[in-house]
């Protein structure tokens, strides 16, 4: 982990580790969640439409960042498909990764997006010492009024990070979990939900 969130994941793990043989648990590990009611991917959306999309730095050959994700039906049906586990899974304490099955790049996400949209936003690159200072002035404001802003300095160091990949190969094999949704047939779900509530 290299944030509070993360760390906060973590100490729940190691708590239930302490009680393995005593209290029967599965760990389900999502990497990032999207879909209606979605709070944090869409600060996307919104930016998108606003025809802004701002790029962060990558060190990567390609230039892109790597992610993987999950739609929240899929993630539920993980969650579903885990209550029904053998009592030997729950036993041995398993944890599993849950994901749609692909790698997706920074630029790809935003595409469908603006595909969804039917927007074409500026990329605007943003320097690192400029989110360094934006991070600070969120945690420093966030703190005078009592709220949590969307970039602060935990959450920058989970922007910076070029490659935030995993494999549900194990909870596919496991617990017979296959995703319905990629990003392709996602998106515009999730895309017509906000419209629908006038989140957009």
């Amino acid at each position: 982990p290299i944030s509070f969130y993360g760390e906060s994941k973590l100490k729940g793990e190691r708590y239930l580790e302490a009680l393995k043989g005593k209290l029967p648990y599965i760990v389900i590990r999502p990497p990032i969640v999207y879909g209606p009611r979605d709070k944090n991917l869409y600060v996307i959306f919104q930016s998108i439409q606003k025809k802004f999309l701002p790029v962060f730095p990558a060190k990567t050959e390609t230039g892109f960042k790597y992610y993987s994700v999950i739609y929240v039906d899929d993630l539920v049906q993980s969650l579903v498909l885990s209550l029904a586990a053998p009592e030997s899974i729950f036993q041995a304490g398993e944890k599993f990764y849950v994901d749609d099955g692909k790698i997706y790049t920074n630029y790809r996400i935003a595409e469908l997006i603006s595909q969804a949209l039917d927007v074409t936003p500026k990329r605007i690159q943003m320097p690192v010492f400029i989110l360094k200072i934006l991070a600070i002035a969120g945690t420093f404001f966030g703190k005078i009024l009592g709220r949590t802003f969307q970039l602060n300095s935990d959450k920058l160091l989970e922007l910076l990070p070029d490659y935030w990949t995993c494999s549900s190969q194990k909870a596919n094999d496991v617990l017979g979990f296959k995703p319905k949704f990629t990003m392709e047939t996602g998106v515009p779900v999730t895309t017509a939900w906000y419209k629908e509530q006038k989140w957009l």
